[in-house]
């Protein structure tokens, strides 16, 4: 009798061990799917090729690259050579940048939280944010909830989305078949 005892505490003890080593792996292992690689240097090109952005990570005050430079280059239409537009300075590293063949930049999503914060930020030509939308500003929650993936830092809101360009805003067609139409010139931020 004591024997049986004896056993069945020794199979609670080890059933006990196995579930505080296994639980706190299967918690790092749901965390770590949402995990990112640090940032690298990326380069976005308009459609025609005339222009094109070097987004490079920097390092903030703590040192984490959670901010960005990037590089406007157009190429010269007669002689091929390329020309430096100008540099810009951001508080946030960009998922992407649709560039225009007017060279003008709209970037989406922060690397880091996609589809959380600002989702679309168009720049002005002095590199100042003139317009700023968050995905609850663009899609009902109805749409959020029914046709975006989710996880716990990122929403996957502009996968297999169009990008177009006309001569005053950027329409964004979702793969679920919504049109989304950004003005490229007014100041608008969303709160």
């Amino acid at each position: 009798m004591h024997e049986v005892v004896n056993k069945r505490s020794r199979g609670t003890l080890l059933a006990a061990i196995w579930v505080k080593l296994l639980v706190p792996l299967a918690c790092c292992h749901l965390a770590a799917a949402d995990t990112r690689s640090a940032p690298v240097p990326r380069v976005f090109a308009s459609t025609d090729g005339y222009y094109w952005v070097r987004v490079t990570p920097k390092p903030d005050r703590r040192g984490s690259l959670r901010e960005s430079e990037l590089t406007v280059t157009r190429s010269d239409a007669l002689t091929g050579k390329e020309i430096s537009v100008g540099t810009i300075n951001l508080k946030f590293v960009p998922a992407r940048v649709i560039v225009s063949n007017q060279g003008q930049l709209v970037c989406l999503n922060d690397y880091y939280s996609p589809g959380f914060g600002e989702c679309v930020t168009v720049l002005g030509s002095d590199g100042v944010p003139t317009v700023r939308k968050k995905l609850e500003n663009m899609l009902t929650r109805a749409e959020i909830r029914e046709n975006v993936s989710e996880t716990v830092s990122s929403r996957d809101w502009d996968r297999d989305a169009c990008f177009a360009f006309s001569a005053d805003e950027l329409v964004i067609t979702t793969r679920w078949g919504k049109r989304i139409a950004i003005p490229l010139t007014p100041k608008e931020v969303d709160k």
